[in-house]
C-alpha cells in the first residue's frame, strides 16, 4: 500500500483513487489493485470502506488491469 496522509486509514488511499468523481478519479494500477485486494483479504479494511470500494468498482467496472491485480 501506498503511504496513507497522517490520520487516515491505509485504504482511503485506494478510495480516493477510484471514487474522485469522473474528472478526477482514475483506475487502480495493477500493483495498487493487489495492494488493496490484499488489505480487504487481510481484514484491514473497514465495513464502510469496503462497500465504498466494491461500488465504485461495479458502478464503472474493472479494468483489465485491476482484475490482474485481484486475481
Amino acid at each position: 500500500m501506498k503511504d496513507a496522509p497522517a490520520g487516515t486509514h491505509p485504504f482511503a488511499t485506494f478510495l480516493r483513487t477510484v471514487g474522485r468523481g469522473p474528472t478526477l478519479s482514475r483506475p487502480l494500477e495493477e500493483e495498487e489493485a493487489r495492494g488493496a485486494m490484499a488489505a480487504i483479504l487481510d481484514g484491514a479494511v473497514e465495513p464502510l470502506q469496503l462497500g465504498a470500494f466494491l461500488l465504485v468498482l461495479r458502478y464503472r467496472t474493472e479494468t483489465a488491469a485491476e482484475l490482474a491485480g485481484f486475481v
